[in-house]
């Protein structure tokens, strides 16, 4: 939890600009108290380098949360979600907005039921995917649904109650 958001309550989108580009979105408490990373068609997973052999699996589960069938990582670390988009390159922006414990859970349950949904042939619904679940919800109430990261990074730029949108 941070000054800004002192009872971990926040939204955070990031937008990877880097050659196809990429989104996801990161909520502080995604249910149970633990955080939710949405990594739709996406391929974050703490545990591909993990070097875990020698630890439990409630000490794996910790350390490097397992990627569920979904796109969805419970309990991930914002940072790290930060970082491995940044292995594409220095165009990674996220945008982060108030969000209350009842549009998290909403923003949530709707990662939970789309998924990896594919809308498209060619799949790359990433974006498509983040627009989906965070439309109609808090301050993402009049966000469309956009095909493309850059078109989605553009409209959150333009939405009230943003904290703050750091290109990293």
């Amino acid at each position: 939890m941070s000054g800004i958001d002192p009872w971990g309550l926040s939204t955070t989108i990031i937008v990877n600009s880097n050659g196809w580009g990429h989104a996801g979105l990161f909520i502080t408490n995604g249910g149970d108290g633990g955080t939710l990373i949405y990594d739709p068609f996406g391929s974050y997973n703490p545990r591909q380098n993990c070097k875990c052999q020698y630890m439990s699996d409630i000490q794996k589960d910790q350390m490097y949360p397992p990627r569920g069938s979904d796109g969805t990582i419970w309990n991930g670390k914002l940072d790290d979600y930060k970082k491995f988009q940044l292995t594409d390159g220095p165009s990674v922006t996220s945008y982060t907005f108030d969000t209350t414990p009842e549009e998290e859970e909403q923003i949530a349950e709707n990662a939970g039921k789309l998924g990896d949904s594919q809308m498209f042939p060619l799949g790359g619904t990433c974006a498509y995917n983040v627009s989906k679940v965070l439309s109609g919800v808090g301050p993402f109430k009049g966000l469309a649904f956009y095909d493309t990261p850059g078109g989605l990074g553009g409209a959150l730029s333009k939405l009230p109650r943003q904290i703050k949108g750091d290109k990293k």
